[in-house]
């Protein structure tokens, strides 16, 4: 769908009914297949910001540009189509883990070439193989509660893959795991680097260490 870079030009937004914009005049660039990373503290409007790239909201002022061409109203299926998003928490269905990763897929239409090759990317094929009693078969109990947390992410991960998305938007996606377990999920992420363009979301800098570009939202401030 795009080619070079997306662009979000002095982007603001004020909630209606509010006076005081939650983010004012945002400038980023990402280029075609880089890593971005964003380091946020509370209540700088990451989530705002991350609504706003997928189309969930429309900028106050300011605008983003997809190879130079504003994201308009009529582009916004296709364009959120091309997007996969890993947020802080996987949802998870009690179902197998191939259905889990090739999520809304009707079970005849799930591709498992397509399910092995994003579990191996995501880094949870071997333990899958290896270490789940029904392999791609194993259903993972309500909310996956027969798997651990880095192994719910890696399958959250997989699944933002399977559609082979073009921007791949990972939201605090490591941030309730435990720094050993982070470790192993970020090598996942950063293996992916130069083959799918990704935003990396994070409140800790040593998290987006291997970004080729680290920005850092700030909160706004308002003047009495």
């Amino acid at each position: 769908m795009w080619n070079q870079q997306i662009e979000i030009r002095n982007v603001s937004f004020s909630y209606p009914g509010t006076k005081n914009p939650i983010l004012e005049k945002v400038n980023l660039i990402i280029e075609k297949h880089s890593s971005v990373g964003i380091c946020r503290e509370t209540g700088t409007g990451k989530s705002t910001l991350i609504d706003l790239l997928l189309g969930l909201h429309t900028p106050t002022q300011g605008e983003i540009l997809v190879d130079k061409t504003p994201l308009d109203p009529g582009k916004l299926r296709a364009w959120r189509a091309s997007v996969g998003y890993v947020p802080q928490e996987i949802y998870l269905t009690d179902d197998t883990i191939a259905a889990n990763i090739a999520f809304g897929i009707p079970p005849p239409h799930v591709d498992m070439k397509r399910v092995r090759e994003v579990a191996m990317s995501a880094q949870i094929h071997e333990i899958i193989e290896k270490e789940l009693p029904e392999q791609y078969e194993t259903l993972v109990g309500e909310r996956g509660v027969r798997l651990s947390g880095g192994q719910r992410q890696r399958i959250g991960l997989a699944r933002a893959l399977y559609h082979q998305p073009e921007l791949l938007v990972l939201d605090e996606a490591t941030s309730a795991l435990d720094y050993a377990t982070e470790a192993e999920v970020m090598k996942a992420i950063y293996a992916l680097r130069g083959k799918v363009t990704m935003l990396i979301v994070a409140h800790r800098l040593s998290t987006l260490e291997k970004c080729q570009k680290t920005i850092q939202l700030s909160k706004v401030s308002h003047n009495a």
